[in-house]
Parts: C-alpha cells; structure tokens; sequence
C-alpha cells in the first residue's frame, strides 16, 4: 500500500477533482489534503441533513473521508465526480451507525461503557469517535452509548 504523504507536489488552484484523485491515487498527499479542503463543508452540510445529532454527523464526515483516502491508496474509490461520492459515502457511515441499534444517552459514557461489559457486552474494535461507544450485547447484537451533552 502507498502511504499518504510519500510524495508531497504543489497542489495548483483550480485542478479538477479527477486530477487530484488520480495524483491521490498515485500517493501525493497534497492532492488529497485538498479535496478535503474543496469538499469538507459540504460533506457537513450533507451529514447534518442525514443526522439531527451534531457529533454523529461530524464523525460521520471524519469517516467518510478516510474511507475514501484508503479506498484511494488501494487504487480503488472515485475516479470522477467526488463530492458525489463523499456524500454517499457519508450517508451509508451514518446508516451503518444509526441502523436499528438502540442508542443510550448517558451522563457518564467511560462508567457506562464499563457497566456494560461487567454485565456481559463487549466494546466494538472500531469506534465511530469519542463521544459514542458502540458496545454488543452477550446475544452480538449491536448497541451505542453516547454522552447526553451531545445527544439531540
């Protein structure tokens, strides 16, 4: 795999999103900086119409982003229309976390989460951020904690 930032170009004002993909692509890290730069507000906008929970939607884009950028150094991902592409990508991160999983809001999401697996849950190896603990219960069916300051 080719890492991110190997090779570092100038990145010229006004080059199209295919280019900077194909340059991402090929490991400049430039390239992807600024479709990230280009593309970052309105994968945000995108994220809070499919989300009314402000810190859900933010991880959401997070997300998305490096799923693309991965996707990207595997060769693989967009090749045209990008900002397409990122808000499905968005949209699919958020109804993967938010899909018929039951969410608690708590005041205290360490304590919580430590309850949780006292009582027979296990923490999820990926996270979607740090105000959401994404846990299973002893029957492997997926639940979430969050911190009720950010809840709503």
């Amino acid at each position: 795999m080719r890492g991110l930032g190997v090779q570092r170009m100038a990145v010229p004002v006004g080059t199209p999103d295919h280019a900077l993909l194909t340059r991402a692509r090929d490991g400049d890290g430039e390239a992807f900086e600024a479709l990230y730069r280009r593309h970052h507000r309105a994968a945000t906008r995108a994220a809070h119409s499919y989300s009314s929970r402000s810190q859900l939607a933010e991880d959401a884009v997070q997300e998305a982003f490096m799923r693309i950028l991965h996707a990207t150094q595997e060769g693989g991902g967009p090749i045209t229309e990008f900002r397409a592409y990122l808000a499905t990508t968005v949209r699919h991160v958020i109804a993967g976390w938010t899909r018929a999983d039951p969410t608690i809001a708590v005041e205290d999401l360490e304590t919580a989460a430590a309850r949780c697996v006292e009582l027979g849950a296990e923490r999820v190896e990926e996270q979607p951020g740090s105000t959401w603990i994404v846990l299973r219960d002893p029957a492997g069916h997926p639940f979430c904690l969050t911190d009720a300051a950010n809840w709503g």
